[in-house]
C-alpha cells in the first residue's frame, strides 16, 4: 500500500498495519489511551520529517516496515553532523513539547484525557533518547562515537550499549509482568526492540 502527501510517498506494508491495529488493541485492552500512543507516534515522525524539509533535505519515500521505518533520502550524505542531530532530536522533541503544552493546558481546565496526550507523549519522548541503536537516542550516540572513533569501534560500541540496555529493560519487562502490577507491554516492548536490533545487525 502507497499513498502520497504533498509529494512525498509513503509506503506501508500489510504485516505494519496489522501490527499497529494490534497495538491499538492491546493498549485499549489494558485500559490506556491508544489513539494518543498513535497520534504520538505520528507526531513524533511528523517531527522529524519537517525538520528535513526545514534544512532543505525532504526525503522523497518513507517505507513503513514490520521492524524499521526506512527512509529514502537523497541528500543523507550531503548533510552535516549539525544537521543530523537537528534530525534526530527533532522527533523526540516533538513529543516533549506536546507533553509540555498538554500539562500546562491540564493544570488550567483539568480535563482527564489530556493525561492521555501527557503519558504518551512523554513516555515516548523520552524513551526514544535512549542509547539503543534502533531508537534516535542511539542515532545521536553513535554519532557522537564517531566523532572520535573509526565506524567499527563506534558501531561495536554502540551495540554493546544497545544490548546492555535491552537485556536490563527485558528483565523490569519480566519483573512487571509477572508482579501485582501484570502489565506486560514493557516485556513485548523490549522483545520487539531486541528483535529490531538482531534483523538490523543482520542486514548490515
Amino acid at each position: 500500500m502507497e499513498f502520497n502527501i504533498r509529494g512525498l510517498r509513503i509506503g506501508l506494508t500489510f504485516q505494519t498495519m496489522a501490527l499497529m491495529v494490534l497495538a491499538l488493541l492491546l493498549f485499549e485492552s489494558s485500559n490506556s489511551n491508544g489513539i494518543w500512543v498513535i497520534l504520538a507516534i505520528i507526531l513524533h515522525e511528523f517531527g522529524h520529517i519537517f525538520t528535513m524539509s526545514a534544512l532543505k533535505s525532504k526525503p522523497q519515500k518513507i517505507l513503513l516496515g514490520n521492524f524499521n521505518v526506512c527512509i529514502i533520502d537523497q541528500k543523507y550524505y550531503q548533510r552535516t553532523f549539525g544537521q543530523d542531530l537537528c534530525i534526530l532530536i527533532a522527533g523526540p522533541l516533538a513529543n516533549i513539547i506536546a507533553a509540555c503544552l498538554a500539562y500546562l493546558i491540564y493544570c488550567k481546565f483539568q480535563q482527564q484525557w489530556l493525561c492521555g496526550i501527557f503519558l504518551s507523549n512523554i513516555f515516548l519522548g523520552i524513551f526514544n533518547l535512549l542509547p539503543v541503536s534502533c531508537l534516535d537516542g542511539g542515532q545521536i550516540f553513535l554519532q557522537f562515537l564517531l566523532l572520535k572513533l573509526s565506524e567499527n569501534k563506534a558501531k561495536f560500541i554502540a551495540s554493546t550499549i544497545s544490548f546492555m540496555i535491552l537485556v536490563l529493560l527485558l528483565v523490569l519487562g519480566i519483573m512487571s509482568a509477572f508482579s501485582e502490577i501484570m502489565n506486560f507491554s514493557l516485556l513485548f516492548l523490549s522483545l520487539y526492540l531486541l528483535m529490531v536490533v538482531f534483523i538490523k545487525k543482520d542486514m548490515h
